[in-house]
C-alpha cells in the first residue's frame, strides 16, 4: 500500500490565525433564496371592543385592562403627581 506523506506539525500560532474560507462562490440567486425568509412582517393589531384602542391580538388592552369582554386588570386613572394636596 501507498503511504501518505505527513505534513509537518502545525504550531499553535498558525492554528489561531487560520480562518474559514469558502470553497465556492455563492451566486446571487442562492444568496437571495437563502434570505427569502428573513423579511420582516408588520405587527397585526386589533381594535379593543371596549374602548376602541389598538391592541395586540390575544393580549390585555393596555388602556382599559379588558380581555375577552371582561376586566382583567385594574388600570390606574391618570394621577397628577405634581399636586401637594
Amino acid at each position: 500500500m501507498r503511504q501518505r506523506r505527513q505534513s509537518p506539525p502545525r504550531r499553535e500560532e498558525e492554528l489561531e490565525e487560520s480562518m474559514a474560507v469558502q470553497q465556492n462562490r455563492v451566486t446571487r440567486s442562492k444568496r437571495n433564496m437563502r434570505r427569502s425568509h428573513d423579511s420582516l412582517t408588520a405587527v397585526s393589531s386589533n381594535e379593543c371592543p371596549n374602548c376602541g384602542e389598538l391592541k395586540l391580538p390575544h393580549h390585555v388592552c393596555g388602556s382599559c385592562g379588558y380581555y375577552a369582554g371582561r376586566e382583567v386588570v385594574n388600570v390606574a386613572q391618570d394621577l397628577d403627581l405634581d399636586d401637594d394636596s
